[in-house]
Formats: structure tokens, C-alpha cells, sequence
């Protein structure tokens, strides 16, 4: 069984601070409020984002982004939220619209995005070089699942399936120069039929982390494994066994911690958490939900899980520690909205996370967790407790009168 022990960094206690002191003071409000439904594309298609849950980023100064597959085109489309403006006009990232695009930022600020073509099997990573998109094939014959993050070197990774041996693989863009050319990946499994949903993510220690579901055969039956880099080998824990025809599966690592957290829905709209805890993998079914994005909240470290409602509506499950179970929220309930959400929180900014996600005509819509309220009466309280003060603001404005599932 793996290890995922990593050490608590004072890089994020500064993080938090530094976001704290250029924002203002955090109010305790405790009545629930979501900011508006934004609109953010009329022409996208959800059934191409049905296996991607990060496909929306912040940059580093706290602005959103959203990369979306468009039915009016043939080409992916990455559309930014301009302070003051609203959701900035169409970018083409210029490669063709094909499901699962991942998106996120470099050190830079440079977006990219990463897909994998289904007409030829392409795998494709997509970067703004400041002027235009360098589209790069890196390498033909791979699967339909391909997973993209950027470690904390600012450097580019790929997790993705392989139909040349049936594997799971790992490349990264070691010298950091978006040029694929002279990188090489390696195995990170093999041996069964079929895999899916291949999620990636780096731990503290920059370690990869890669989540993916297998089947041998073929069937209705899924394990869900997840592996962490050592050096040139790639430990393996089991995490679950689900008997289903479609597991959608998202993955996240707390990076104060460094144990790492999977959701994961099966096809009658069960939703289940399992994450580590120092010493084997747990698992708790939440209840109703699908399509889930998880994210660390990185003030406390709870977890939260965007989903699909059962029958349809943006849900949000998170771990409230002040009472020591999970809670629930309907974010947004109009019928048919809340398909393939993905959430992302923003440690740059004033919005403590959001979420993106299409209704059931393949428009895109992005709604935050309100900005923070002044409030000069806190300020005096800010010094004593930055952290808890900003994770409770949060857990009161995702409170809804219904809690969810106890742990």
C-alpha cells in the first residue's frame, strides 16, 4: 500500500496570507448565497466534457478560464473572464473539438490545453506562446483518456492511455521547453482490457499522482487503482471494485497534507469518496450524484465535490469539520443545468473557488462562491486566525438547509 505522507508547508500558510491581505476583511456570513449564473459560452457541448473534470483554471491573478468543446466549430475554445468586462471574446486554441480537453496555466501565465484526437489517435498539447497556439502532436496511437498538470516546477505533464500495449503512461516536458520531441514516457501499468479516466495530479513532494479505473475483459466490473511516482517505479494501490458499465471518476491531492482523494460515480448515480488516511484507503458513499470534480479547499483541507445531481442540477458535497460530517448544497436546480462540472479554487483572488459546467443544450455557465465582504469589525480577528476564519466564511456560504450524508 502506498505511502502519501508529505509535510505541511509554510508556503501555504503565505499563500493564504498574502491572499488575504490584498483582499478584504472576510465577513461571517452565515446566510447561504451563490453569485449569479454567468454565461460563458452559448455554442459549447457537454457530451464531449463527459470524462473531464479540469477543465476550468485560475491564473495567477485570480482569473478564471474555461476551455470548451464548440458544436459551431472545429476547434476547442478557451474563453477568460476580463475584470470589469465579463467573459472575453472566443480564443482558438487550434486544434480540433474533441472530448476530454484539460486545461490549465503555466508559471507564466500562458494557458494550454491538452486532448487526445480521436480521428487518428493523436495525443495533443496545446500552449499560448504570448502571440499564438503552438499546437504540438506529441505522439500517435493513444487511447481516448488523457489527463494534463503542470508540477511545481511550472513544468507540463500528461497522463493517458496507450493502445500499443493497453497501458496507462506518463510523459512530462522535464526541461520545461513545450517541445515533446526529446521527452520520453514511461509505463505506469498494464495488463488489463480496457482503462478509463485517467486523472493526474502532484502531490507536495512533487511526486505524479495517476488515478484511473481498469477492466479485464471488458465488463461491467472496474477496479479503480491510483499510483504515485518513485523514481523510475510507479507503486499501485487498489482503492475499490464497483461493479458498473461507467464509472467517472475525479482525483485530487491535499497539498497540505499530501494524501490524495478520489470521487467517483457509478452508472445508477452513486457517489462515493475515498481517500487515504495514513494507513489504507476508506471509502464512504455521499449519495445521489455524477460527473463529480473534487478539489481540496487549501484553507483547511477539506474536501469538496462538484456533481451532477441524480436526475439533473449543480450539487455540491463538503467536509464540514466544525461538525464532524458531510454536508450538501444544490447550487443551481433549474432542470437541465449542472451537466460535467468543474470545479477550482482560486488562491489568487477575491473568489474563493468556482465552478463550470454545461446545461443540457451544451451552454456553458461559470458561478462562484461570493467574493469576501469588508467588514471592519473582523479585522482586529484576521491576525489570530487567517486560515479558520477564511474556511469558515466558505463552509457558511455553502451551507444549505439540508445537510448531506454524515460520515
Amino acid at each position: 500500500m502506498m505511502d502519501y505522507v508529505g509535510t505541511r508547508r509554510p508556503l501555504a500558510a503565505m499563500l493564504v496570507l498574502v491572499a488575504l491581505a490584498a483582499s478584504p476583511a472576510v465577513a461571517l456570513d452565515e446566510d447561504p448565497t451563490w453569485g449569479p449564473r454567468e454565461t460563458v459560452w452559448e455554442y459549447g457541448n457537454h457530451m464531449l466534457h463527459l470524462r473531464t473534470d479540469r477543465f476550468l483554471a485560475y491564473d495567477h491573478h485570480g482569473v478564471p478560464g474555461v476551455a470548451c468543446a464548440v458544436r459551431i466549430s472545429d476547434y476547442i475554445n478557451l474563453r477568460r473572464r476580463v475584470p470589469n468586462l465579463g467573459w472575453s471574446t472566443m480564443i482558438n486554441s487550434g486544434v480540433t473539438s474533441t472530448p476530454c480537453p484539460t486545461h490549465a496555466y503555466d508559471r507564466h501565465e500562458r494557458p494550454a490545453i491538452c486532448h487526445v484526437d480521436p480521428d487518428n489517435t493523436t495525443l495533443v498539447f496545446s500552449s499560448w506562446d504570448g502571440t499564438q497556439w503552438d499546437v504540438d502532436n506529441i505522439l500517435t496511437n493513444a487511447g481516448s483518456c488523457a489527463a494534463m498538470a503542470y508540477d511545481l516546477y511550472g513544468r507540463a505533464a500528461i497522463a493517458y492511455t496507450a493502445n500499443s500495449d493497453s497501458s496507462v503512461r506518463y510523459i512530462c516536458d522535464t526541461d520545461g521547453d513545450n517541445d515533446w520531441a526529446d521527452e520520453t514516457s514511461c509505463n505506469v501499468f498494464s495488463g488489463f482490457t480496457t482503462y478509463g479516466d485517467v486523472k493526474l495530479a502532484f502531490d507536495p513532494l512533487n511526486r505524479p499522482v495517476v488515478a484511473y479505473w481498469a477492466s479485464f475483459g471488458g465488463g461491467d466490473s472496474k477496479t479503480i487503482f491510483i499510483s504515485a511516482q518513485e523514481g523510475s517505479y510507479w507503486p499501485l494501490a487498489e482503492v475499490d471494485y464497483v461493479e458498473t458499465s461507467e464509472l467517472r471518476l475525479s482525483l485530487a491531492v491535499d497539498q497540505a497534507s499530501g494524501y490524495a482523494g478520489l470521487a467517483y460515480a457509478n452508472d445508477r448515480s452513486e457517489l462515493t469518496y475515498a481517500y487515504w488516511d495514513g494507513d489504507e484507503w476508506l471509502s464512504e458513499k455521499l449519495g445521489g450524484g455524477m460527473h463529480p470534480s473534487l478539489a481540496f479547499d487549501p484553507a483547511d483541507g477539506a474536501p469538496v465535490i462538484a456533481c451532477t445531481g441524480k436526475v439533473d442540477g449543480l450539487n455540491l458535497y463538503y467536509w464540514d469539520s466544525d461538525d464532524g460530517k458531510w454536508a450538501g448544497d444544490l447550487v443551481d436546480g433549474e432542470a437541465g443545468f449542472g451537466f460535467c462540472p468543474s470545479l477550482a479554487f482560486n488562491p489568487y483572488g477575491d473568489d474563493p473557488f468556482g465552478i463550470a459546467y454545461f446545461d443540457s443544450s451544451g451552454n456553458v455557465y461559470y458561478i462562484q462562491d461570493p467574493p469576501v465582504v469588508p467588514e471592519p469589525a473582523t479585522l482586529a480577528l484576521l491576525g489570530a486566525g487567517l486560515g479558520t476564519l477564511l474556511a469558515r466564511h466558505r463552509r457558511r456560504n455553502r451551507v444549505a438547509s439540508g445537510a448531506g450524508p454524515a460520515k
